[in-house]
Order: C-alpha cells, then structure tokens, then sequence
C-alpha cells in the first residue's frame, strides 16, 4: 500500500469570526498476492440459515483474491466561528472526506478467531466519499459553561460489514465448525447525530465540579433499514471534587463518573439489540514533588459494580461473552531526567 498527498489551508480572524477551509488531493495504491485455500485447511461449505445445515447450497475448493486498486481522492472542508457577545459563540461546518477501502475489507477471506465468525471480502469495494455538515452552539461565563451540536453526514459507497443469513461449515481433518458468515459491502447512507452538555464550576463551592453530557448516533441506509454496529445512545455525569493544595499534596481530586447506556433498538437485520445498563466509575488521584519533578498517582475503579453487560459494539456478544466488570487499576506518571 502506498500513499501521497498534498493539501492546502486558509485562516482569517477578526474580533467577532473566525474562518478556516481547506482542500487536499491524495492518491492512494493497493496491491496484494493471490491467496488460495489450501487441502489442509479443510473443505467450505455455504448454508442459508432457512435450510438444513446437511444440504449445503455451494462448496467453495478455493478461493482467489488478486488485488491491484488505484484511489485519487479529492476533499475540503470550510468552517467558521462566530462571537455574538463574550459570552454566545456559534460555529458551522461543511466539510468531504474519503476512505479508500483496506485489504481486510478487500481481500479477507477466513475465520476470524477473535470474534467467532466468518468474514468474507468484496475486491470490487469503490472508494467511500462523504459530504457533512454541522451546526454547535456554545454558551459560557467565569463558572458555567453550556453546548449544543448536531450533524448530517451522508456518504457515498458507505462501506460495513454485516451478515446476511448465511453460515459456513468447515470440514476439516480434525474437528467440523459452523460459522455465520459476515460479508463486506457498500451502499449509500446517512450518519446523523446529536451531542449536547454542560459544566458547572459554582464561584462559591470551588471544589466542586459537575458535567453532564448526552449523545445520540442513528444510522440509516439510503434504500432503507439501519447500519449494523452504531452505538447506543448515552448520558454521562460526573462529579469531581478537588484542591489546589492539601499538605504536602497538589491538586488532589475524587472524581464519580455514572454512565447510562440505553437500549439500542435501531439494529441491522441479523444484528443483535443491546439492553440499557448503567456503570459507575470511580478515581482518586494526586501529585507530588519527586526530586525536582513532579509526579502523578491516579488510582481508578472502572464499573465499581461489577454490572454484567453487552456493548452494542461488542463483536464477541455473539457468543455470549460480556464487557469488562469490575476492573481496579493505578498509574503512576514518574517523570525522568537527565542533568548536564
């Protein structure tokens, strides 16, 4: 694989805006062997889920991928930042991306152990553009602060990976499998999205600290249905109590985090829903003079809990494997040095 590009990038400032856009053109190659299924590996058979595992539909002896593939992508992006007072700020974007489609979409051919499945890849994938624009607006003074944004991205040639009810049976010399079949492809889609929050810093209770942020996805397929694997909507709020200085201590702080996950209803066909959950973070951390530099201790507790569940991204749910439970670490940031 190889790459070059070149871009250009434009900034004007005033007092009340700021203006900055952009282009570049890249080119991008990809190359890769052919690849043919060994006798050893065993022989592959197809299944369609509606019919019986014994009467495969197609044997597949091998399987050859030959790729040679040349991208010239072209994109841009304009954004500006407008100050209605000290205090009221508005930006909007409009902006083009690409992404040229990888070898594991191109060429992948095989089991992947990690996540229990077969995936199957598509050496005619084009090129994947997209067009967007978002829209944010931000309130702020000395204690508080306040922001509001949504998006709308819609791409050309949108490229996933999902299954579409098939299921691979590999006889091999030691032990048959069965394995759903994920098959990489591309089609038009809209990816569209809100964030919103806000921080609170009160003057008069300068130790504390509470935020509260809310975000929401929804993806959407241009001839209809959802994009498979687009994360659940979520509302996260922290408190974080701290000092400048207690003895020989600086800027210790506690902080509580609650992460509530909902249930993602807006799933792919064969894609599994995601039930609601609710996690709860905790850290403690401090720094402190070492020789002449100062070091950092953070102590943290991830799902303090121990609640058992599914990400909507996990790619191993499938097999009924959950996410991390409770999870206790340290870090410990000793910075070193050298005297002339």
């Amino acid at each position: 694989m190889s790459d070059i590009g070149g871009y250009g990038l434009i900034k004007y400032d005033t007092k009340k805006f700021n203006l900055q856009a952009g282009i570049r053109i890249d080119a991008r190659s990809i190359e890769a062997e052919s690849y043919e299924n060994s006798e050893e590996e065993g022989e592959l058979f197809v299944h369609d889920l509606d019919s019986e595992p014994t009467t495969p539909n197609d044997t597949i002896s091998e399987h050859e991928v030959e790729l040679e593939k040349e991208y010239n992508p072209f994109s841009f992006s304009i954004g500006g930042c407008y100050h209605l007072n000290e205090n009221f700020t508005i930006k909007i974007n409009g902006a083009t991306g690409f992404t040229a489609p990888n070898y594991a979409q191109l060429g992948t051919f095989g089991v992947h152990e990690g996540t229990y499945r077969f995936e199957w890849g598509n050496p005619n994938l084009d090129i994947e553009q997209n067009i967007e624009g978002d829209l944010g607006f931000i309130w702020e003074n000395s204690f508080m602060s306040f922001n509001l944004s949504g998006y709308m991205n819609s791409i050309d040639n949108f490229i996933y990976i999902a299954a579409y009810g098939d299921s691979i049976q590999k006889i091999a010399p030691v032990q048959s499998q069965m394995y759903p079949v994920y098959y990489y492809q591309q089609a038009n889609a809209t990816i569209s999205g809100l964030e919103a929050g806000f921080d609170i810093n009160p003057p008069s209770l300068k130790f504390i600290d509470l935020k509260v942020t809310y975000a929401m996805t929804k993806g959407e397929l241009e001839r209809g249905g959802n994009l498979p694997y687009i994360p659940s909507s979520k509302l996260i709020g922290e408190i974080k109590l701290s000092k400048n200085k207690m003895g020989k201590l600086n800027s210790p702080y506690v902080s509580v985090i609650v992460s509530n996950y909902f249930k993602q209803n807006n799933v792919a066909q064969y894609e599994l829903s995601s039930d609601g959950y609710t996690l709860l973070d905790f850290h403690v951390g401090t720094s402190f003079k070492s020789g002449k530099q100062m070091a950092i201790v953070d102590l943290y507790c991830t799902n303090l809990l121990n609640t058992a569940y599914f990400n909507q991204l996990s790619l191993v749910k499938y097999i009924g494997v959950g996410d991390m439970g409770r999870n206790i670490g340290v870090q410990i940031h000793l910075p070193l040095f050298l005297k002339n």
